[in-house]
């Protein structure tokens, strides 16, 4: 089934049902195909990755005030290290 992403984000649970029943979604933007939503597998396990759970503190709106863990305990990524190759690496 193909939707435009406008009308996936109007009736997101209507289509999200569509998804757990098995069916496979593809979000189109001006006719083409973006994104694809479907069912996970039934033994899928999601698990939180410790490394990205460590990265430097995010800041809430405005303010100054770090949300996360303190600074001893984040990790730094260091010159040649994109966070998309911690992603990468930490997602298997």
């Amino acid at each position: 089934m193909h939707v435009a992403v406008h009308k996936l984000k109007n009736r997101f649970s209507e289509y999200l049902k569509y998804a757990q029943a098995g069916e496979e979604i593809i979000v189109t933007t001006h006719g083409n195909p973006v994104a694809r939503l479907m069912r996970l597998a039934p033994n899928l396990q999601l698990r939180t990755s410790q490394p990205l759970d460590k990265l430097a503190g995010v800041r809430h709106g405005q303010g100054s005030k770090k949300l996360g863990l303190p600074a001893a305990q984040r990790i730094r990524l260091t010159e040649g290290v994109s966070l998309s190759d911690l992603l990468l690496e930490n997602h298997a």
